[in-house]
């Protein structure tokens, strides 16, 4: 007895879905404060002065949010899905700094920000399960993403206080425009998705990888990323994959030669 696969439809892509999603995650995403890149960035202008290593520094947490809409296109037969995605992307990130040296009742601070936006596309391959309680479906697959800035909004502001009296004695700020940057980032994620009424459906992802983001210019930065998807659906068809054919059990003829398996693709 050998075993014999039935052959499997050809791989055929159909266009699924369509959809929006908000994106938040940890800070250590392109920009996640790090005070080599930001000081890289402020090299246009501002007037770095050699005394940084008198300033102890208090990073401030950075915000960051991601809009995007997606596309995607599946084999109903394998559960692949591919898709693709563009989005708009927001940063903010600053730090202060506090002296190391006082004189009298005055302290002397300076605290550093930069702003800019993100633009990006994306694409994904991704495995999906069957349906569970007949409206979820669970996903993993990778993702790269393409992104460019630009330019970005920095300010440095340097100041001198005076403790006793409790007003400044001295207030300076500086602007400048942040370099072009080009970021590029592989992770992997899982997430599921629900279908209601065969066309609507919400998802819910977790993505985490690594990157590097290229300043003009400037040395390559390393780069960590961990973020959480929310997003909503539209799905042309609905669908529950089938499982696969299992194989046949067929009896061997005498005269025919010993042949491996052959599963079908």
């Amino acid at each position: 007895m050998i075993d014999s696969f039935p052959p499997l439809p050809p791989v055929a892509f159909r266009l699924h879905e369509f959809g929006a999603s908000w994106v938040d995650g940890s800070v250590q995403f392109f920009e996640g404060y790090d005070a080599s890149i930001l000081y890289a960035d402020a090299q246009s202008g501002l007037p770095i002065y050699p005394d940084w290593g008198l300033y102890s520094r208090f990073a401030i947490l950075p915000e960051y949010y991601q809009f995007g809409l997606r596309a995607a296109l599946v084999d109903t037969i394998r559960g692949v899905k591919l898709r693709f995605g563009a989005a708009y992307s927001h940063r903010e990130d600053s730090v202060n700094y506090g002296s190391d040296y006082q004189v009298n009742d005055t302290v002397y601070g300076r605290i550093a920000s930069e702003k800019g936006s993100f633009g990006s596309i994306s694409f994904a391959a991704l495995k999906q399960s069957r349906k569970v309680l007949k409206c979820i479906r669970f996903y993993g697959g990778v993702k790269v993403e393409l992104g460019l800035s630009p330019t970005s909004k920095i300010l440095f502001t340097e100041f001198a206080a005076d403790l006793g009296e409790d007003r400044y004695v001295e207030y300076n700020e500086f602007r400048a425009k942040g370099k072009p940057r080009f970021n590029v980032s592989g992770t992997a994620l899982l997430g599921l998705e629900t279908v209601f009424f065969k066309h609507f459906g919400v998802l819910f992802e977790v993505e985490s990888g690594l990157g590097w983001q290229l300043v003009v210019n400037e040395k390559a930065f390393g780069m960590g990323r961990t973020t959480y998807h929310a997003g909503l659906s539209y799905y042309l068809f609905d669908y529950n994959r089938k499982p696969l054919p299992r194989p046949i059990k067929v009896p061997k003829r005498e005269d025919e030669p010993e042949q491996p398996p052959t599963p079908g693709f």
